[in-house]
């Protein structure tokens, strides 16, 4: 027998993930990168902005439109900013930008990654670069900028990663 929280007559166990707490993060900031309209950084930008987190968007290339379009009707303080992570001017300069529009951070999320798919002795040596400078070495450089702003005690960073970093996937090229 389980003993739950929950009113009669709702099963118990899991039932998905729990609903947003529209107060869970009111008055805290969230820095994510590599954010798109479609991904993980989308889906974890629009998590924290139901939960009430303020919002600094970083993304590279194409702005996520659609997901910057929903934070102005929900009425979200944010600021998108293109950021290539592995440049380190454009690195400071978002981290910059964040503590101008919020003066704080309570969190970043290294989101930003990149999948050169293929046979891997196929890499190569510039494919296997970018690779590393985008996905742990520009990870790197966004930690390092943000660390002196976040908020202490507190502070909190996320790393995204992929499921291939734990076990191969079969039938993978």
């Amino acid at each position: 027998m389980f003993v739950t929280d929950e009113p009669q007559g709702t099963p118990a166990g899991p039932a998905g993930p729990p609903p947003p707490n529209p107060r869970r993060f009111a008055g805290r900031v969230v820095m994510i990168s590599g954010v798109s309209d479609q991904g993980i950084g989308g889906a974890t930008a629009e998590r924290y902005a139901r939960e009430g987190a303020s919002l600094a968007i970083g993304y590279y290339g194409k702005p996520p439109q659609r997901l910057l379009r929903k934070l102005d009707r929900w009425q979200v303080p944010h600021a998108a900013q293109e950021c290539d992570i592995t440049d380190n001017a454009q690195v400071q300069a978002w981290v910059e930008q964040c503590q101008q529009q919020f003066g704080r951070l309570d969190v970043l999320i290294n989101n930003a990654g990149i999948e050169v798919a293929g046979r891997f002795e196929h890499f190569s040596d510039a494919d296997w670069q970018r690779l590393i400078d985008v996905n742990l070495t520009g990870a790197m450089k966004l930690t390092r900028a943000a660390v002196p702003f976040l908020t202490s005690p507190g502070g909190v960073i996320a790393g995204i990663a992929s499921t291939l970093a734990l076990a191969p996937c079969s039938g993978f090229p």
